[in-house]
């Protein structure tokens, strides 16, 4: 395993060349795909009209606390809704999906949802 040492060249992300050679050329070039580094928190799932599962997030702790986590948990709690967080890192956010992507969620429609 190689190291690098604190004076060499950072590599450069593709987002930073991108937005190089707009500033450059005027136009903004196809750089191909972008990945998020942390678990998006909308991508969770609704297990009922009160309840959220949402991934992990893997935000900064201030005073023992999630920053993000507890963000998420307040926007929520305003429409009345609790969160619970899994780890969803390696079975779903390391090949490029979330909790909704992993589940089938089977729901009871008891009437037309769309006339309401």
């Amino acid at each position: 395993m190689s190291s690098r040492c604190a004076t060499e060249a950072a590599p450069r992300w593709s987002a930073q060349v991108a937005a190089e050679e707009e500033h450059e050329t005027g136009t903004l070039k196809p750089q191909g795909s972008f990945v998020a580094y942390r678990p998006d928190a909308i991508n969770g799932i609704v297990l009922d009209r009160r309840r959220y599962l949402a991934p992990l997030q893997w935000g900064p702790v201030v005073g023992g606390r999630n920053v993000f986590q507890g963000e998420i948990e307040r926007a929520y709690r305003e429409v009345g809704m609790e969160v619970d967080h899994i780890d969803d890192y390696t079975i779903h956010h390391s090949m490029g999906g979330e909790i909704h992507c992993g589940t089938n969620a089977v729901r009871m429609v008891a009437e037309p949802w769309w006339r309401k």
